[in-house]
């Protein structure tokens, strides 16, 4: 999944750097919460392998799957702080509902994903 999480965000820091030279600073800080899901695990996956013989009764993927979940709630609280911005109420509930939906989704594929292995 490392492809995949480079990928998504090479892909979302230019949408973020579109909206900057735009001049649409706000939509680029709103957007960043995005971000957060695919870099922690990509910052995951070395810090597992790190503590794999640190914490032998721990399988490395549950450090993951758990800095996952971990990014989801943080990620939670920030959709929550830039939506408080937002004035509208409908594009509020637009805003909460795509980018938690899509975080929550990210991060259930990652964590399909990396616990995979250890259902074979």
């Amino acid at each position: 999944m490392v492809t995949e999480c480079v990928a998504i965000l090479a892909i979302s820091l230019c949408m973020i750097a579109m909206f900057v030279r735009t001049g649409h600073g706000d939509y680029a800080l709103a957007t960043t919460p995005i971000l957060f899901v695919p870099m922690i695990h990509l910052i995951a996956l070395p810090i597992s392998w790190w503590t794999d013989p640190v914490i032998a009764s721990f399988p490395p993927q549950s450090i993951v799957a758990f800095a996952d979940i971990g990014a989801v709630a943080v990620t939670g609280l920030l959709i929550m702080f830039f939506s408080g911005k937002i004035k509208s109420p409908k594009i509020k509930k637009l805003y909460v509902v795509v980018l938690g939906g899509y975080s929550i989704i990210l991060a259930c594929a990652f964590v399909h994903q990396t616990m995979a292995v250890l259902w074979r």
